[in-house]
């Protein structure tokens, strides 16, 4: 089986431009061969809607993992053949390759990791999202949220707590939040005193000088720890 089905390039109406501008930019990238690259405007103002679009649009060759990049994301020319290298070692779980900046990752970089585990401290601008429990999270978000609420990390975070399931992040960075000072739905640009970047983006990283399976038995464990009932309680169907 294939690494990768495909890439889905999650775009708005306001960026549509920006958003098949990145997909002619990834379909350059080194081993991209015949990898699907795909857009997915959101029509509905809804980021999860767009997001379950983009993980059912058809177009994908078959693969473990479909990748999903906001229209905001840097892709350089050997970002492909570097993620599907990593995507060689790693189990059956989401991978990020995004890394917010917050002290859980400043922490993990210090240590020395390369790979963090975790069912939260992640986001979802740059996944490659496990394709074989896609149905199950869809389902399942959508049995306990309201369909307006248009936020699909905490959907996701929710339903991996739940199953107690986890996703891996990819450290350091290799993608960065171009993006980061203009949310398509009013995220400032800085929170606190951080900017919504990557601090830790390092593009030349050699994926390829590294043990992934020394890495992975090593890895680090983070978590945020959330009260869902508290924070997003208004927006479930199901207490």
């Amino acid at each position: 089986m294939e690494n990768v089905d495909a890439i889905v390039i999650l775009s708005t109406p306001k960026r549509k431009n920006e958003g098949f501008s990145l997909a002619k930019i990834v379909q350059q990238a080194e081993g991209i061969d015949d990898v699907p690259v795909l857009v997915s405007v959101d029509e509905w103002q809804n980021i999860w809607a767009n997001f379950k679009k983009a993980l059912r649009l058809e177009g994908g060759r078959g693969g473990k993992w479909r990748i999903i990049l906001h229209d905001d994301m840097s892709f350089g020319r050997n970002s492909y053949k570097k993620i599907n290298y990593v995507l060689n070692f790693m189990p059956d779980k989401s991978i990020s390759f995004f890394n917010p900046n917050n002290r859980l990752f400043d922490d993990a970089i210090e240590k020395g990791h390369h790979v963090m585990e975790t069912p939260n401290a992640f986001w979802m601008n740059s996944i490659a999202m496990l394709k074989s429990e896609i149905e199950d999270v869809i389902s399942w978000a959508d049995s306990m949220y309201r369909l307006d609420y248009t936020i699909e990390d905490t959907r996701y975070f929710h339903y991996l707590e739940t199953f107690e399931k986890t996703a891996f992040v990819i450290l350091p960075s290799l993608i960065q939040h171009l993006g980061y000072n203009r949310s398509s739905v009013g995220i400032p640009g800085i929170c606190g005193t951080r900017p919504r970047m990557a601090m830790n983006y390092t593009p030349d990283f050699d994926v390829y000088n590294v043990d992934w399976e020394k890495e992975i038995k090593n890895r680090i464990y983070k978590k945020h720890y959330y009260n869902y009932l508290k924070s997003v309680g208004k927006w479930l169907l199901k207490k």
